[in-house]
């Protein structure tokens, strides 16, 4: 699991947001849409991989 400190979190999504126009609230939108995305894929293969990066917590 990928590990940041909250500086680092706060910068990335700043940079993120500047990038693409848009404010840091669509990115954190985007970023948690994707996240539950990727949770509830019925896909075993894609379940796995999803529980390699982020681990099993809710």
């Amino acid at each position: 699991m990928l590990k940041f400190s909250k500086r680092d979190s706060k910068r990335l999504f700043k940079e993120v947001a500047r990038l693409h126009g848009v404010s840091v609230a669509e990115v954190r939108e985007q970023m948690e849409f994707a996240i539950e995305s990727a949770r509830n894929n019925p896909d075993p293969q894609k379940q796995a991989e999803f529980q390699k990066l982020f681990g099993t917590e809710r």
